[in-house]
């Protein structure tokens, strides 16, 4: 009977964990991460990385290309070496801090909630614009940030737009502060939209023009959304693995199969 138990709760918990990992992945992160591909910027990329994104940008399949800092999940600098207008002395924050291209933000899908994203067309972008995230602007607490000037690091930059909040880390961590900077020397991370139904194609279109600038090295790339897969893979084999293994020894010694059917649709709706 203690056994019996015993499988009743594991099954239980199984299927809470799964129900837990399918809203995970169903959860709206705040910016897209379907059909993007992304790859290091190494051998002639490192110099020519402009010269490959114009050229990517030209490829029938791609809808944006850009290139980034780090990572969407959990990958970016940070610091604490901000100054805003109002600031109180005791008030400390660490924020995170994505180098980007222009267009990284476009390229994401990321929403604004004021103002701009960067942009190429004004000059003053590339050395001293800022955008923020809301968490971000009310952990300041600025009001009407738009057009507001910051210290970075020391040097003077703008606030020209705000975006919605978005998930840049695991969906277990509240959504922080963080802030996109244009920097090309520090964004490391190629990376390529591309239109759904297409991706065949332009991934072949995108090696061989990866093999015009690193002929010899291999065209490696990964989806975003394996970023994500990766990050919670600790979730599923724990929902998937260990503990499903130890209540299906179990479950059916104990357990008539309709009953475990009936558990399963419960915890389905």
């Amino acid at each position: 009977m203690l056994q019996f138990s015993i499988s009743i709760i594991l099954i239980v918990s199984v299927l809470v964990v799964q129900r837990q990992i399918d809203y995970i992945q169903s959860k709206n992160l705040g910016f897209n991460k379907d059909n993007i591909v992304s790859f290091s910027r190494e051998g002639r990329l490192e110099q020519q990385s402009e010269l490959f994104l114009a050229a990517a940008r030209n490829l029938p399949g791609v809808i944006k290309a850009s290139s980034m800092g780090g990572n969407m999940v959990g990958g970016h600098s940070s610091a604490g070496a901000f100054d805003w207008p109002g600031k109180q002395p005791v008030q400390k924050i660490n924020f995170g801090i994505f180098y980007v291209n222009y267009d990284l933000i476009e390229l994401l899908g990321i929403d604004l909630s004021q103002g701009r994203m960067l942009s190429a067309q004004f000059g003053s972008d590339s050395t001293a614009s800022i955008v923020f995230n809301q968490a971000a602007i009310d952990a300041m607490g600025l009001k009407d940030p738009v057009g507001k000037t910051i210290q970075f690091f020391g040097d003077s930059r703008q606030i020209v737009g705000v975006t919605k909040n978005f998930h840049f880390e695991s969906l277990y961590e509240e959504v922080k502060p963080v802030c996109f900077v244009y920097r090309t020397k520090w964004a490391d991370q190629m990376l390529v939209k591309i239109a759904a139904g297409r991706e065949r194609e332009t991934l072949s279109q995108l090696e061989d023009l990866y093999k015009q600038y690193n002929e010899g090295l291999p065209f490696e790339y990964k989806f975003l959304d394996e970023d994500f897969q990766r990050l919670y893979a600790a979730e599923n084999r724990v929902a998937v693995g260990t503990t499903g293994t130890i209540a299906n020894q179990n479950v059916h010694r104990y357990l008539p199969p309709d009953h475990y059917s009936q558990i399963s649709d419960w915890f389905s709706r």
